[in-house]
């Protein structure tokens, strides 16, 4: 199947479906789709939702950090900078940064763009 996440609020949860390469928000109840998005041309390595579930970080085989809106399904910000497969990430508590880990050995940190509410 692929990545998955849970929103903060377990409101739904991401399903990143490596065959077909997208992203799929399921209702955590029943299971169904509610939104599916184009996620990716290649395989979905990892997933990172900020605590707030504003917005969450992919990242694989692509070798592309792509930041998204968690509303409104839209990539707001691509980062370019690895050689090879990422095979992790994770957000900062302050959401400030994005850390990802490629497979060459790289360790990227992306300033993301988005601050936690105080």
């Amino acid at each position: 199947m692929g990545q998955t996440g849970k929103s903060p609020t377990g409101a739904t949860t991401l399903v990143f479906n490596n065959e077909a390469l997208t992203c799929k928000y399921r209702d955590p109840l029943d299971g169904t789709a509610i939104r599916v998005l184009d996620a990716s041309e290649d395989e979905i390595m990892t997933v990172a939702i900020t605590s707030e579930g504003e917005y969450f970080v992919s990242a694989g085989a692509d070798k592309l950090v792509k930041v998204w809106h968690y509303d409104e399904g839209v990539c707001h910000y691509i980062g370019v900078g690895h050689s090879g497969t990422i095979s992790r990430c994770a957000i900062s508590p302050d959401q400030g940064l994005c850390i990802s880990v490629g497979h060459e050995g790289a360790i990227c940190i992306w300033a993301m763009g988005v601050e936690a509410e105080e």
